[in-house]
């Protein structure tokens, strides 16, 4: 193991060890790229119904992409097409009432092997009329999966009703599937 590995790994635990030292004394934890501290289920208060749009279930993106809302049909088709196969379905602009509803995409982390996806666990209201707190889960493959070597992205696509103008994203938990 390099020294630049060392450190960065030994950072990595010095900050999730600060963050939860912070959090069991009442105190804010310090925000980092690295590490998102979310609630824990319990303190989930998951009061926004969603619904993961029909044709849209387990998809990913050909290349990272910001986390966001969607809220016209333009847009919407234009993230079909980016997630969506060419020889796959085509864009059904009536999946989703615009007048009444707006699309969220959770996840756009990609890796470096197949087997990834995202699923939205919770969509709540946030601090403000029209802000939302969306929490999702990252499946991963285990140790003994069996992995195709290509980048993949994936996103959760769901939709929820309007008003929703922003939204922030946070990674609920990683479940990690075995694969024996």
């Amino acid at each position: 193991m390099t020294p630049q590995v060392t450190a960065r790994r030994v950072g990595r635990a010095a900050l999730v060890l600060t963050a939860a030292l912070c959090l069991a004394c009442g105190k804010e934890a310090p925000m980092s790229p690295l590490v998102s501290v979310a609630p824990a289920d319990s303190e989930l208060l998951c009061d926004v119904p969603f619904a993961v749009v029909p044709g849209l279930e387990r998809v990913s993106s050909g290349s990272w992409r910001t986390p966001g809302i969607v809220d016209n049909p333009d847009d919407f088709c234009r993230l079909w097409n980016e997630v969506v196969p060419p020889y796959g379905s085509s864009c059904d602009p009536k999946a989703v009432d615009f007048d009444r509803e707006v699309v969220l995409v959770a996840g756009g982390t990609c890796y470096g092997t197949t087997g990834f996806a995202v699923e939205v666990a919770c969509v709540q209201t946030g601090s403000g009329p029209g802000l939302l707190e969306v929490f999702h889960e990252l499946h991963a493959p285990g140790d003994h999966c069996v992995t195709g070597q290509m980048m993949t992205c994936p996103v959760a696509i769901v939709k929820v009703p309007r008003p929703a103008h922003s939204a922030t994203f946070e990674l609920l938990r990683t479940v990690r599937h075995d694969c024996n």
